[in-house]
């Protein structure tokens, strides 16, 4: 039976706790152009499906604006 040891944190330097000067996203393999193109789709689809609820609403089509208030 292997026993595990605790990691100390305060004996680490911040390097090896964040992973030194690595990008938070570079485990993901997008390239930035990517990363705000996803972003942009994100951002516009969000935004129709919300504009989309509205018009919805106010014309009282209430069971499809529940169902797309749902999907936000």
């Amino acid at each position: 039976m292997s026993q595990r040891k605790w990691f100390n944190l305060e004996a680490q330097t911040d390097d090896a706790i964040f992973g030194g000067n690595q990008s938070a996203y570079s485990g993901l393999g997008l390239t930035r152009t990517q990363r705000i193109g996803g972003f942009a789709a994100c951002y516009v689809g969000g935004l129709g499906v919300s504009l989309l609820g509205a018009i919805l609403l106010f014309l009282g089509a209430t069971g499809a604006f529940a169902t797309l208030f749902g999907l936000e």
